[in-house]
């Protein structure tokens, strides 16, 4: 997703449209394979989700994209229903997760979906793009 709207506001895009009614938790996967090695050395077995902190819809997520990219005075974010991209198979209003199992060991250092966004589009935006 986040490719896909950077890709747009590269080739210049003045408006953008996203889901505003399914809701998610955005995982960047350097933060998930950097907490995955504590994980893996905490000696402690079980199931966890590993997410990164907060929550929010492809229109947020979408808004600040624009944002960390300094064009929220150029390109206007529309939130859509999630029947405006139909997809093969139906998928659940909420998609969130939280990292219980983690916090109880005291281990959920995932940062908050935010901040990875504006390190991943600071270290990305003006690379040609494999974002």
């Amino acid at each position: 997703f986040v490719y896909k709207i950077v890709q747009q506001l590269k080739q210049g895009k003045k408006e953008i449209l996203a889901v505003s009614d399914k809701f998610g938790t955005p995982t960047f996967t350097r933060d998930f394979a950097a907490n995955l090695i504590d994980v893996i050395n905490c000696g402690q077995y079980g199931i966890y989700h590993m997410a990164n902190k907060g929550t929010c819809t492809r229109y947020d997520m979408a808004v600040k994209i624009v944002e960390s990219m300094g064009l929220d005075r150029e390109v206007k974010v529309t939130p859509v229903c999630s029947d405006r991209f139909p997809l093969p198979a139906p998928r659940a209003r909420s998609e969130m997760i939280e990292n219980y199992n983690l916090e109880s060991i005291g281990l959920n250092n995932m940062p908050y979906w935010q901040d990875s966004l504006d390190e991943y589009i600071r270290a990305n935006k003006d690379k040609k793009m494999g974002v």
